[in-house]
């Protein structure tokens, strides 16, 4: 049941700055007349990308704004909501239950560094957002899931450690058949590598937008100022 909930109300910001696709045999609805500012500036927005034909500031834009922020703050409440039942329940829940536990954690963790790591989405999102003008305290943030990646991924974490490092006692006599049904330690190794290769993406991205920042320059181009500077 968690999980099937987890899975229902993961927030998909493709849809946010995807087209509507047509429906089998018929025609997608008109929304371009209930936004004909957005329409006439559908044809693209970053990158050259196709962006809706209605502005995320009213309408069915609006509506999917919505939704997504709702979805988001429904997985924070969820994975906050997971912890607080192992921490205090563990010793009394199913080793079954410990798996789907872990498997709903992971699977937030996932679907979160998903959007978080798709800088061609952020940027897009972001473009779309400020094209709109949205207000501020509307607009989805960037990275659009970073407290649910974070949040997730310490929870999980958490679990993965506490069952790799507890023995059968009085209290937990399953320590060990959970720990072999988890496959804790197995779990931890991908998590470790997972958390370096996000770093080691943000590291690559910061070089680009660094690279990007000092290619004018790098042409024979002369920043602002400098020609002043040069004349002191």
């Amino acid at each position: 049941m968690l999980q099937q909930v987890m899975q229902d109300t993961l927030p998909d910001a493709v849809e946010l700055v995807t087209p509507p696709l047509r429906a089998a045999g018929g025609s997608a609805p008109d929304i371009t007349a209930a936004a004909p500012s957005a329409a006439a500036g559908s044809q693209s927005t970053a990158a050259g990308q196709p962006r809706p034909p209605y502005s995320l500031r009213e309408g069915v834009g609006m509506r999917r704004l919505v939704k997504f922020k709702v979805q988001a703050g429904v997985q924070l409440l969820l994975v906050q909501a997971a912890s607080e039942v192992y921490a205090l329940h563990y010793h009394h829940m199913a080793v079954p239950a410990m798996v789907t536990l872990a498997d709903s954690l992971q699977l937030v963790a996932q679907h979160a560094r998903k959007i978080n790591t798709d800088l061609q989405l952020r940027r897009r999102l972001a473009a779309q957002q400020a094209e709109d003008r949205v207000q501020e305290d509307r607009q989805v943030p960037d990275p659009p899931l970073l407290r649910q990646e974070t949040e997730a991924s310490h929870a999980y974490l958490s679990v993965l450690l506490h069952v790799s490092s507890s023995k059968d006692s009085k209290k937990w006599p399953a320590a060990s058949e959970a720990q072999r049904a988890i496959g804790a330690s197995h779990r931890l190794v991908q998590l470790a590598y997972v958390v370096l290769e996000r770093f080691s993406l943000g590291a690559d991205s910061n070089n680009q937008q660094q690279q990007q920042q000092q290619q004018p320059y790098s042409n024979g181009g002369t920043p602002r100022g400098s020609s002043s500077k040069a004349a002191l």
